[in-house]
């Protein structure tokens, strides 16, 4: 169990606190009566921290080309669904195939993102959880090597974002990328520096990298673009933004950004729930699901503030509960419409249940959640959501 923890600590902003209070103390004896539903997620989390703790440090400047700066250090992509164009003799400019992802991709920065969020997170869950000194310090490692490292660390910039050969040499369309990894990063941070994980020094120069970012987000076109998007590139630059802005310590900015939430549920999520503009993507109900979580997290950093958006509704009937209740019905069958759909999607709806279930304390959505995905009881939501904020 930290020491000296406290369900008014200041910086967590996704996560639920009590459960992860709650998590720890289960963790000292995980079959006793009162923690008993936590046994399985406790072990799985163990058996995940165990494989990250073998994750070797990654960075942008691992790729094997710099990018048109020249500068390795600047972080690129390469757009997901983009392929070779048949018909032009060098394949140039590339096309795309929406849901149709390129491994080209792999080459570049955004999968290691992704894969360092991914070992990030699971290690500061367990040096918080089971008191693990050293999965603690190999996140704050890991952190270290891709962000503040003189000879590896990442510029602050997302200038080359999801380039498409022949067309250009980024897209605002590329930011997504960071903030679908960044803002758990920074949760992970701030759990890092009350386990004693993270140093203050490193502390202090994570957030001066992070507010150099914000900068650089707050006066690109990229970003000053994406941001007026009414689809999932605009709710998770939304979540970007703020959830950097509280980490450095800018609340002013964090509520300029939620206090546009509410006309993105309007426009994004009809009065029945459905999600238009993500209905009609290929892969229709990944991206219906992956936006309400981005709704749902955008909800959980505005109840830190004092700002109920899990309640909102439009005077016509829009809000994030009425778009759970649509995925809801899709997902036990209550619900019938044909959508272009090439992925599995029911593990993406039955996290995303389970959270609005435990937001909403709504024990239906949890039983909906385990009866679409019979691995949802060893799922580390439970460990991080299951008491509410």
């Amino acid at each position: 169990m930290p020491p000296s923890a406290s369900p008014l600590h200041p910086t967590l902003y996704r996560y639920a606190l009590p459960a992860l209070l709650r998590a720890a103390k289960a963790a000292d004896d995980p079959q006793s009566a009162p923690h008993a539903d936590l046994a399985a997620p406790l072990a799985h989390l163990r058996d995940e921290a165990e494989s990250a703790a073998a994750f070797a440090p990654v960075s942008v400047t691992d790729k094997a080309a710099p990018p048109p700066s020249g500068d390795p250090k600047d972080y690129q992509s390469i757009a997901t669904y983009v392929w070779p164009n048949p018909e032009s003799k060098d394949g140039l400019p590339w096309v795309e195939i929406d849901g149709k992802r390129n491994p080209e991709c792999d080459n570049y920065d955004q999968e290691p993102l992704h894969r360092l969020s991914n070992a990030v997170t699971t290690l500061a869950l367990s040096a918080f959880v089971f008191n693990n000194r050293e999965h603690g310090r190999h996140a704050a490692r890991l952190l270290h090597h891709w962000y503040l490292d003189p000879a590896t660390g990442m510029n602050p910039n997302l200038n080359f974002g999801q380039h498409v050969p022949g067309q250009c040499h980024g897209r605002p369309w590329g930011i997504i990328e960071s903030a679908l990894f960044i803002p758990p990063m920074l949760e992970s941070a701030d759990l890092l520096e009350w386990t004693g994980d993270l140093p203050k020094a490193e502390a202090d120069a994570l957030r001066a990298f992070f507010a150099r970012l914000l900068d650089w987000l707050q006066s690109h076109p990229y970003p000053l673009y994406i941001a007026t998007f009414h689809n999932n590139h605009g709710v998770y630059f939304d979540q970007l933004v703020a959830r950097i802005a509280l980490y450095v310590g800018q609340p002013a900015v964090a509520r300029a950004v939620l206090a546009r939430v509410p006309h993105k549920i309007r426009e994004q999520i009809e009065p029945d729930g459905a999600q238009p503009r993500e209905l009609r993507r290929a892969n229709a109900l990944i991206y219906t699901s992956m936006n309400l979580r981005g709704f749902l997290q955008l909800a959980d950093m505005s109840a830190r503030l004092g700002i109920d958006l899990y309640a909102y509704r439009s005077p016509e009937g829009s809000s994030i509960r009425a778009g759970i209740d649509f995925l809801r019905d899709l997902a036990t069958g209550e619900r019938e419409v044909s959508f272009k759909e090439s992925a599995v999607w029911q593990p993406h709806a039955a996290a995303l249940l389970a959270m609005a279930g435990y937001r909403f304390r709504d024990p239906a959505l949890l039983k909906t959640a385990a009866a679409i995905d019979p691995e949802l009881p060893a799922s580390r939501v439970h460990l991080t959501h299951s008491a509410t904020p």
